[in-house]
């Protein structure tokens, strides 16, 4: 039986429904000083440096992000495209989850089979983030969670684990050694202003490069 590729990629923006994580001083380590004015500098400069790294840490976690996209490309199994989209959702990612498990389902009753999913540290962050959402949200997806994220599974594909040896590395830098067109535009840092300046078809284009990005490595990989 041929096999069908699913390449998809995730954004992320920080939950607008929960609270922002708080800095706590407690847990910043003073060492030898002593000097209340020292302490009083360093604990400032690490607040500063807390909250302005609180959009991507929030966006990062499956447990303080939403998911605002899943971009998406299926192709048989020479990589040529059948289908592709983005599916966005704006503020709610539980009807977003809700559509990709209708999209998922859609592929299983015309194939018998789910597709297999591919994509750049997916497995390191897609997933386990999809999975958490579900959970979260109640629109639970990818029954076989442990078997997907299993680096040895071959019912997804993290390109990032097959050209770095299981190893970490940026899709940017796998493009550039390959001569393959790599995202333009936005970048990672930009999503969540973007997302607030309501640049939808800029997000959206932006995602659906990271999937194309992945097809055309795995056309030369795989």
């Amino acid at each position: 039986m041929n096999t069908n590729y699913l390449f998809f990629d995730i954004e992320t923006i920080p939950n607008q429904s929960i609270e922002k994580p708080i800095f706590d001083k407690t847990t910043v380590k003073l060492g030898n000083v002593k000097d209340p004015i020292k302490i009083a500098d360093k604990l400032e400069k690490e607040e500063t440096a807390f909250n302005n790294g609180l959009t991507k840490t929030m966006s990062l976690s499956g447990e303080l992000c939403q998911v605002l996209s899943i971009g998406y490309i299926l192709t048989n199994d020479i990589f040529e495209e059948i289908e592709s989209g983005v599916i966005y959702g704006h503020e709610d990612d539980a009807e977003l989850l809700k559509r990709f498990n209708r999209t998922l389902n859609t592929y299983l009753q015309q194939y018998n089979t789910y597709p297999t999913l591919v994509g750049w540290n997916t497995k390191g962050f897609d997933i386990p983030v999809l999975w958490k959402r579900g959970i979260i949200t109640g629109e639970r997806v990818f029954s076989k969670y442990m078997d997907l994220c299993n680096k040895y599974s071959y019912s997804s594909i993290d390109l990032m684990h097959v050209w770095n040896n299981f190893g970490m590395g940026k899709l940017t830098k796998c493009c550039n050694a390959l001569g393959i067109d790599a995202k333009t535009g936005l970048d990672g840092s930009m999503i969540y202003d973007a997302w607030k300046d309501k640049r939808i078809d800029d997000i959206k284009e932006y995602n659906l490069q990271d999937c194309q990005a992945c097809v055309d490595i795995a056309k030369r990989i795989l």
